[in-house]
């Protein structure tokens, strides 16, 4: 599934809205995949259809500090796949694994202004908006601000 990961990644309405700003190399994103396999911190999960071998996206799970019971989330759908309610199914499954299994008390997502979708997605799976960085993102050329999302366990 590498090359799939590469391709979609790569590709600027994938990568742009996520804030990154060059296209992956096969060996980086190898070298990638490899450190989070291998990570205590991360967790990636592909996105997959029913009756289907090929991913449609990712879900994610990073920054994971059983410490304090926190984690990031984060999820891309391969575009022609949007709009489907992948995300949606990918990360409610995800949340209620962090919640359940791994006992987190609260999950952080950071997303742009711009970033429409993620807000709508973040919003529909109950995290409340906590705030914005002002001018905290460089995309495409200009400074654009970041917004914080929050969920806590307890909240369900």
């Amino acid at each position: 599934d590498i090359q799939i990961m590469q391709e979609w990644i790569n590709a600027p309405k994938t990568r742009q809205p996520m804030g990154i700003r060059h296209p992956f190399s096969m060996p980086e994103e190898y070298n990638w995949l490899e450190e989070t396999i291998h990570s205590d911190d991360h967790m990636l999960f592909f996105v997959c259809v029913d009756g289907e071998s090929q991913p449609v996206g990712n879900v994610e799970l990073f920054n994971i500090d059983t410490k304090n019971g926190r984690a990031e989330i984060g999820c891309w759908i391969y575009e022609g796949h949007r709009r489907n309610g992948y995300a949606t199914a990918a990360c409610e499954l995800l949340v209620e694994y962090a919640f359940d299994e791994l006992r987190l008390h609260r999950i952080d997502a950071v997303t742009s202004r711009q970033n429409t979708a993620s807000k709508e997605l973040l919003e529909n799976l109950g995290f409340n908006p906590e705030g914005a960085a002002a001018e905290a993102m460089f995309l495409q050329g200009e400074y654009i601000d970041e917004l914080h999302y929050g969920r806590l366990a307890t909240s369900r």
